[in-house]
């Protein structure tokens, strides 16, 4: 995933925009894609604010308490299988299977 465009850099575009250059030509001079100008632009527009917002991410599959009870599991016996754990935290947490730890 690529990096947020920092704050300077959307303050060159905002000011390019203003005086009226276009987003291909603000592109060029900038260096990123004409699709990240358009998107700096209209989030400004809607927003009013040229911070890159939030990124969704996963989201979590298990809450802190279940999450201590999953590395307790593991750190019982290093040698079972992800099967083993697997059955241990169906019982102990009532929740859906692990597929990675």
């Amino acid at each position: 995933m690529p990096r947020p465009t920092d704050i300077g850099t959307r303050n060159r575009i905002l000011a390019f925009a203003e005086e009226g250059l276009t987003q291909k030509i603000t592109a060029q001079r900038v260096g990123i894609t004409r699709v990240t100008i358009n998107r700096i632009l209209k989030r400004n527009q809607e927003t009013g604010s040229l911070d890159p917002g939030r990124s969704s991410g996963c989201p979590r599959m298990r809450n802190a308490r279940q999450d201590c009870v999953l590395v307790r599991l593991a750190r019982q016996d290093r040698f079972k299988s992800c099967s083993i754990i697997n059955a241990d935290w169906l019982r102990k947490t009532n929740s859906k299977r692990v597929d990675r730890l």
